[in-house]
């Protein structure tokens, strides 16, 4: 039987390299060689398909590596590193080892990672935005502060100041003097007296202020007046007559509403009367309040003083018009102010009790009044929607020196 022919190389014999077999076949101890083909140097190893020869030393480059720009130096060298690792060390650097690799030097990477002027403007926005959301509630409790603080301020000086009168008022004392008098021609001394303001004041005028939500019966609203007194009390310490009073000095435009403490003694071989003398003659000049030494300035914004007097038997020591409503001896009645009762006692008369009521006005509300110093009016009718701003005290006090023999 005649075989194909193919055109199949000849194998050749190991040993001799001479065409092997009959018949172009492969004999015993004999390898299939191509025609051309060189043996191998011993320790040849078979490289797999695409393998690409690398010289000695070389490193392979991390994933996602992309060559530099022309003159860019590379942050670190590679000759620092170790060109024939020893068994067991990677060809990698120990800090690449499990860690990505940064991208060092590639500018295009960096412009394609960079934010652009859109993004930038929305983060400027929102951070705008959150600054002004903290600027307001930073105004907000700063406000709220200060507010805080002005009214502890003005409840603690008015506090101090009502402590003040209580105190002069429960050493009210008789001076036992004259009695029967008939001013306004006093030859007494007086223990005892208040009297409204507008007196001694041309620019005076009752505070009327409405009050938020208070209505009456018919729907009209409902107001509140501010009045004010001042009143006269007359002591005694050991060897001392000693006389205090308290007023509101209403002529001052700066500051606005200052209360003001009148303070004076003389030895007991004196007549008192020169004490009560003494007080009427300054209140009735001009700049009494700076001009004399007696005068002691306590707080602002009183816009608000009355005192009520009681007999023993607890009833308002008023009148109407010149007719008494009280049984108390050695008092004489002036007319009416504003509905307030204005006397004054003298002998071994005095209240069994006094009781008096001030009205602070807040310190915002009294700067801003006291910026329209220009117009008495304009200062008048802002302070008319400000009677949630004066703070009122109120308090009795009781006279131990008081005499029932001056009510029977």
């Amino acid at each position: 039987m005649t075989l194909p022919h193919h055109n199949l190389p000849v194998p050749i014999s190991r040993n001799s390299g001479k065409p092997a077999g009959r018949g172009g076949l492969i004999g015993p101890g004999q390898t299939f060689r191509p025609a051309g083909y060189e043996p191998r140097p011993e320790g040849f190893e078979l490289r797999p398909e695409g393998y690409e020869s690398r010289p000695e030393g070389y490193e392979p480059r991390p994933e996602g590596y992309e060559p530099r720009p022309e003159g860019k130096k590379p942050l670190f060298s590679r000759k620092s590193q170790k060109s024939s690792p020893s068994c067991g060390q990677s060809r990698f650097p120990r800090w690449s080892r499990g860690a990505r690799v940064q991208k060092i030097g590639n500018w295009q990477l960096a412009m394609e990672n960079a934010f652009s002027l859109v993004e930038i403007m929305v983060v400027v926005s929102l951070l705008s935005l959150i600054v002004l959301a903290l600027m307001a509630v930073f105004s907000s409790t700063q406000r709220a502060f200060r507010a805080a603080v002005t009214q502890t301020d003005v409840l603690e000086g008015s506090r101090a100041a009502a402590e003040l009168m209580a105190a002069d008022l429960r050493g009210l004392t008789p001076s036992d003097g004259v009695s029967n008098i008939v001013p306004p021609n006093v030859y007494g001394p007086v223990n005892f007296f208040t009297l409204g303001n507008y007196n001694y004041s041309t620019a005076y005028a009752p505070l009327t202020q409405s009050l938020p939500g208070a209505f009456d019966s018919l729907g009209n609203q409902i107001y509140r007046t501010n009045l004010l007194n001042y009143f006269f009390v007359l002591g005694r310490n050991n060897t001392k007559w000693t006389s205090t009073a308290y007023i509101v000095d209403t002529t001052s435009a700066n500051p606005l509403f200052p209360l003001y403490r009148f303070y004076a003694e003389t030895n007991t071989v004196n007549s008192p009367l020169t004490l009560y003398s003494q007080f009427v003659t300054q209140i009735q000049q001009p700049q009494w309040s700076t001009n004399s030494a007696c005068f002691s300035h306590l707080i602002d914004g009183v816009v608000h003083l009355t005192v009520h007097a009681y007999d023993t038997n607890g009833t308002w020591i008023n009148n109407g018009g010149f007719i008494a409503y009280t049984n108390a001896q050695n008092t004489y009645f002036y007319q009416l102010a504003y509905g307030e009762p204005q006397f004054l006692m003298v002998s071994n008369t005095v209240p069994a009790a006094v009781e008096f009521e001030m009205g602070v006005l807040e310190d915002r509300a009294r700067a801003r009044a006291q910026s329209l110093s220009q117009s008495y009016a304009a200062q008048t009718n802002y302070l008319a929607g400000q009677a949630g701003a004066v703070h009122v005290f109120r308090q009795r006090v009781n006279i131990p020196n008081v005499d029932p023999s001056a009510y029977q």
